[in-house]
């Protein structure tokens, strides 16, 4: 079953699911018959009305209709042929429920036929002989290549007032086995279905994108999951400049207003993750919107603070800025699995923050917490009131 999330305009742009009958040719294509039979389901949003990748991806998985494993990926992807089978035959041989298969997808680019979408006419909508043509977006992802994208490193950048993480891209030798990771990729995850009832993406991280990944693998891995880099290609995507009109991206309209949003989807993050005291101290908690942390923020099998040093990551503002670089472990054997606790682990926000010094945190007297941007509160309130009442009238939450 395919859970899609379309985010596009509807008056020009070709839909995903009707779109099909333009690109495949039945009764030979594997896509003949899935919309009948109900196998794609679709949730279908205005361009103009998006919250961000995050809620996106919320209100895909909420297509989740109990099947036993689940990807996810971006848009723009290829797959390798029998990707389903590639998979599954990894997460078997890994041996572990709680296993998350997981990397930078590998890379595809424009070609020849793909600058032929620069010169369409936006207001006439993209031209579907134009990717019956593409020879590289039909193109299939060879599974087994001598190098793969890989996450081995990830470092603490400075997003306005607050801190968050930005993950690097490296290529690296191809594993023997799925080896051990601490980083997750949102481009490309695959786990049992369970993965989403236990650490469902956060229903109200407006525009969050620098943070999304370690977010969810803080919260993964405090739950007692496991990331695996593969050892096989399962699928690729377009990485191109942000101004193409292939992949536009949605801090590209009204990003002044947005960024506000991001900035308090920023804080609450945080705070989930137990680094508010090191991170936004200058700021009161009762100004953040901590709304369902029981159900968004950290796992009792693990404690969130050994995942900071199991990654290689001081979260500190004025710690070292880069994690630890591990693409040579990555490629050969892997990290050590770390221990879960199953008596439950303690991840008390108001003790969490012991275990780190603070002889690097400024005094909070020395910070006026009333040059907030007041607009942003305000915004940040309507928005998350919205999403309470929709989801009490069983709507997008």
């Amino acid at each position: 079953h395919i859970g899609l999330y379309q985010q596009n305009n509807a008056s020009v742009d070709v839909d995903c699911v009707r779109g099909l009958r333009e690109l495949v040719e039945c009764p030979a294509h594997p896509a003949c018959g899935r919309v009948r039979s109900g196998q794609i389901r679709a949730y279908r949003v205005d361009w103009r009305q998006t919250l961000g990748p995050t809620i996106a991806r919320h209100l895909s998985e909420r297509l989740y209709r109990n099947e036993t494993y689940v990807m996810s990926h971006d848009a723009h992807t290829n797959f390798a042929r029998g990707y389903d089978v590639v998979a599954i035959d990894m997460f078997k041989r890994i041996a572990n429920p709680k296993a998350i298969i997981t990397t930078y997808p590998a890379a595809y680019g424009e070609s020849n036929h793909t600058e032929r979408w620069r010169d369409i006419d936006d207001t006439k909508g993209p031209c579907a002989a134009c990717r019956r043509i593409d020879d590289e977006a039909t193109k299939a992802v060879d599974p087994t290549p001598t190098t793969q994208m890989s996450i081995c490193r990830t470092r603490r950048i400075q997003v306005g007032r607050t801190m968050s993480f930005k993950h690097d891209v490296n290529r690296m030798r191809r594993p023997p086995n799925p080896t051990l990771t601490p980083f997750l990729a949102a481009g490309f995850n695959f786990a049992l279905g369970q993965r989403i009832r236990d650490v469902p993406y956060d229903a109200r991280s407006f525009f969050l994108f620098d943070g999304e990944e370690t977010s969810l693998a803080v919260r993964a891995w405090t739950h007692g999951y496991d990331f695996y880099h593969p050892d096989r290609d399962v699928v690729s995507h377009l990485y191109i400049p942000n101004h193409s009109p292939l992949r536009p991206v949605f801090w590209t309209e009204d990003w002044a207003a947005r960024s506000r949003l991001q900035f308090w989807t920023m804080l609450r993050i945080n705070y989930l993750l137990g680094l508010h005291d090191l991170l936004d101290y200058w700021v009161d908690v009762k100004s953040i919107d901590t709304a369902e942390a029981e159900l968004y923020g950290l796992g009792r099998k693990r404690r969130a603070v050994d995942f900071w040093a199991y990654a290689g990551i001081d979260p500190r503002r004025k710690g070292p800025e880069w994690s630890t670089h591990f693409c040579s472990t990555f490629e050969t054997t892997g990290l050590r699995r770390f221990a879960v606790d199953e008596a439950g682990s303690h991840n008390n926000y108001s003790r969490y923050t012991d275990a780190f010094r603070f002889d690097d945190v400024v005094a909070k007297e020395e910070h006026d917490n009333g040059d907030l941007d007041k607009t942003s509160q305000s915004v940040i309130r309507r928005r998350t009131a919205a999403a309470a009442g929709a989801a009490a009238r069983g709507g997008p939450s």
